[in-house]
Parts: C-alpha cells; sequence; structure tokens
C-alpha cells in the first residue's frame, strides 16, 4: 500500500492555449464531456462564454451565438438539460435590473441564446422571480428549482421557485407556512440526491451558517439534518453529489478568508469526514468558485443520456473489437448503417426513417452538397442527426472518404498524445482500446472532482484548473 492510499490527489491542470483570464463569482455546468462557463468577477463584471473540453483540456469561446447574449453577470447560475444550457441571475444592481426577470436560454446545438424575458413573458398575468445573486439551482426530473439569492434592496431572500423546461414557465414552489426551512440566505450551495434537494450553509443577514436542510421534492417538506463534526461555518463554497455522498470544497467566513477543506458527507448514515490530501500538493484555499464532477458517478442521467442495454448498432473499431458507444448509443446515423458519431463507414444506405425523431444534438463532421457549384464540399458543422440529408451520406466520393480517415487517424493520434501527457488521463486504466472513448461523453472519463477559478486569484493569467483524483476505497459510501 503506497503512502496515502485512499486518500484524495490533487494536481494543477496547466493552461497552454487561449483560455478564459482567472476570475471569481462565475457560473459553471457540465453537459456531455464539456464544461460551460459564464461571467463571473476580476476587476470588474465579465460576460464572456466558454466551453472545455475535458477529454482535450482545451478551452474554446462561444462568442459567435446568435441571439441576446446575457450582460455582466456575477454569481449567476448554470444548468444544463437535454442540450440547453439555462443561466439564471447575476445582473448589475441598476434601475433596469428591477422587475426583470434575467433567464438565458443558450441552445447547444443552434449556438443560440434567448432571453426569457422578451420572448416568453409576454402574459402580464405570468409569474417570474426577481434578479438575485448568490442563489443555487438544482435540477429535478424535468424543472430548474432556484432558492434564496441576495435581491437588490429588499436583501436576502426566501423565495422558492421552479421553472418547467417544458412550459418555459416560472411557478412559486408551495410551501406550508408552519414548515420551518432554511430562511433567507445567499452564498449557499445545493445539491439533489434521490428526492430531495440538500443545502448546506451560507449567509443568513450577516451571519455564516453551517446548518444542514432537506427539501423533499415528493412530500413537498422541509427538513433539518443534525449531525455530529462537519464544516464551520461556510459561504461562496461549492457542493456535487457523488454516489451516495455529498463533496463540499472550499469557502470560507467571509469574503477576505478561504478554504481549502474538502468535507464528504454520506447520505444515507448522516456523519461527516473530513477528506486529507494524500501528497504534498494541496489545492489552494478558494471561495467563490466553481466545482464539477467529472465520470458517470456524479452525473444525473437524463432521458437522452441512458444508453439502452441492447445498443441499435455500435461503434467497430480498428481492432475488429464491437463497442457500445456511450454518446449516440450505437444508433445508426441518417443514410449509414453501423456508422455512429465515432466511425464514419460507408456500408449499405438505410431508410432515415429508422433514426428516431428528436435526436441528441452533437458535434460532428458532415459531407453536404453545395447545389449552386455542384461538387461537394467538407464542412463542419453543428447539426441534429435527424436532420441531415441522406444526399449527404450518399454522395461522398473516395476523395472525401480518404480525407475522412485522413483527419480520424490524425484524431486517433491526438488522443492517444493526450493520454500520454494529460493529467485526467493518468488517472484511466493502462489498457486503453481505441473506440472506447467519445470526446462528448464523461461515462468514459476518469472520476475526478474539477475546481475552476475562484478568489484568491491565481498569479497566472488563465483560470486556474484543479483536478482531485477520486480514489475508489476512500468514496466508498
Amino acid at each position: 500500500m503506497y503512502k496515502g492510499f485512499g486518500q484524495p490527489v490533487w494536481r494543477q491542470l496547466s493552461q497552454t492555449k487561449a483560455a478564459p483570464v482567472e476570475r471569481y463569482k462565475h457560473g459553471c455546468c457540465i453537459y456531455k464531456g464539456h464544461i460551460y462557463l459564464y461571467g463571473g468577477r476580476r476587476q470588474s463584471g465579465l460576460k464572456d462564454f466558454w466551453r472545455y473540453s475535458i477529454a482535450q483540456n482545451e478551452w474554446e469561446e462561444l462568442d459567435y451565438a446568435e441571439g441576446t447574449p446575457p450582460e455582466e453577470l456575477e454569481e449567476p447560475s448554470l444548468v444544463a438539460h437535454n442540450g440547453i444550457i439555462y443561466v439564471y441571475g447575476g445582473m448589475m444592481d441598476s434601475a433596469y435590473t428591477q422587475g426583470k426577470t434575467p433567464l438565458w436560454i443558450y441552445d447547444i446545438g443552434a449556438a443560440r441564446w434567448t432571453w426569457w424575458h422578451e420572448t416568453f413573458s409576454c402574459e402580464p398575468a405570468k409569474q417570474a422571480p426577481k434578479n438575485r445573486k448568490g442563489h443555487s439551482a438544482v435540477v429535478f426530473e424535468a424543472q430548474m428549482f432556484i432558492y434564496g439569492g441576495y435581491v437588490d434592496i429588499v436583501g436576502p431572500s426566501q423565495e422558492f421557485w421552479s421553472f418547467g423546461f417544458e412550459a418555459k414557465d416560472w411557478y412559486p414552489v408551495l410551501v406550508s407556512s408552519a414548515d420551518v426551512g432554511p430562511g433567507p440566505r445567499y452564498s449557499h450551495s445545493a445539491a439533489v440526491y434521490n428526492s430531495g434537494m440538500y443545502l448546506f450553509g451560507g449567509l443568513v443577514g450577516l451571519v455564516e451558517q453551517n446548518d444542514f436542510w432537506k427539501w423533499d421534492f415528493i412530500g413537498s417538506t422541509w427538513s433539518k439534518i443534525k449531525a455530529r463534526s462537519g464544516p464551520h461555518q461556510l459561504v461562496g463554497h461549492s457542493a456535487v453529489v457523488y454516489q451516495d455522498c455529498m463533496l463540499i470544497f472550499g469557502g470560507g467566513r467571509n469574503h477576505n478568508s478561504s478554504s481549502n477543506s474538502l468535507w464528504k458527507f454520506r447520505l444515507t448514515t448522516h456523519t461527516w469526514e473530513r477528506l486529507n490530501p494524500a501528497t504534498d500538493t494541496t489545492p489552494p484555499s478558494k471561495i467563490y468558485h466553481c466545482t464539477v464532477g467529472v465520470g458517470p458517478s456524479f452525473q444525473e442521467k437524463h432521458p437522452d443520456d441512458v444508453p439502452p442495454k441492447t445498443p441499435v448498432q455500435s461503434c467497430v473499431c480498428g481492432d475488429n473489437v464491437i463497442y457500445p458507444c456511450n454518446f449516440c448509443n450505437g444508433e445508426q446515423l441518417v443514410g449509414l448503417k453501423g456508422a455512429c458519431c465515432l466511425n464514419f463507414s460507408t456500408q449499405t444506405p438505410v431508410k432515415p426513417e429508422s433514426k428516431r425523431a428528436n435526436s441528441n444534438i452533437i458535434e460532428m463532421m458532415t459531407f453536404s452538397v453545395q447545389p449552386s457549384e455542384g461538387s461537394e464540399k467538407l464542412q463542419h458543422s453543428t447539426l441534429p442527426i435527424s436532420r441531415t440529408p441522406v444526399a449527404q451520406w450518399l454522395h461522398v466520393n473516395t476523395h472525401h472518404l480518404s480525407m475522412q480517415l485522413e483527419k480520424q487517424a490524425h484524431a486517433e493520434h491526438s488522443i492517444q498524445e493526450y493520454s500520454q501527457n494529460s493529467a485526467l488521463r493518468e488517472a484511466q486504466p493502462e489498457t486503453v482500446h481505441q473506440g472506447d472513448a467519445s470526446p462528448h461523453s464523461t461515462d468514459n472519463l476518469p472520476e475526478v472532482l474539477l475546481v475552476v477559478g475562484g478568489k484568491p486569484l491565481s498569479e497566472q493569467r488563465y483560470i486556474s484548473l484543479w483536478q482531485m483524483k477520486l480514489c475508489e476505497t476512500f468514496l466508498k459510501c
């Protein structure tokens, strides 16, 4: 047994290419192998939008989107659901923000922003929450739940709202007047486990808290969790659920103090445990950062994410071994039998009706025909598979196939090179077959905790990114 076995192992991930500047009070979420980041503060408010590829350890600024994007946001919330990013809150306090509902909807596939206030709130009778900061946002089933936050002039809030992803409408969550709950607070954390939302700490007035609450989505009731020991009073910390545990990192008593403590709360036994780093490399103290869990044990499965037990088709790799594809569920692309997002092979064409409707939006290489030129052109686009014309696949010639094979070989070489250098890939088993991993899925990535940004700001120009490798022993719940 080596030194520190069973304890968290931390390592900083260096950023060698373009990346967001260091910041705090930003918002993050994860969706299909990418982390999406918006806003925050450095010397002033920020309004840039970035996407981080976990597998490639690379950032990309998403500044080409259409529609109405958010402005400078501070302490907003980001959640993802079925290919859509929902950004709520964080507008700078002004007369303009009063009465406005700061909710922006970003369609990943279409690369387009929609502002809820100007698109869906035309009916005067519609209720909606006002602007706030430091609230919490979680997803349960097909709804986003917003709790608390700091509202300008009003102060800390105890408002509890739900937003339906299908109807695009807000509804106040009804709580019994006799029910005792967390009360008005902000800069707390919240995470969902089974049918409950677990809320910890935050500021009530000017007093930091370390109380722990559970909201039962089924019974619509609050209950206070009593457990021995545990973290001290915290604000600006982060929380994620891993298997049957809730992990809380960082935070502090105020803006000028921060911690690098990592706590594990066993949701089945209601017991706390502080996790100490296994090596001399310890994470920096952070407050108002973001923490994202990578790997299947972190991710809540949505209906379009869960692969069937027996895939319709599978990815056939170069070693003639068949592996199920965790991103497209092995479903065949329009016009090609046996082809999925990881393998562009050309076998017997099939009818396009075999592809299900409302397919996932993915980023892929497509062959398209340009009628005006009368020739075929290889282009990169982001399209729903179900909308890809059959002609795009049937008119592929030998030249374009060779181009695709060359690009695929280059991609495989890049992935192999990344496997040797990336800190994330060090957590994988030594034996890795080609085709096992999809850049669009977290199912094949090692299970790690990523801490993104936060205060105090690092001396580096680019945003700090720390990884904690999850050892199987210390996280068994």
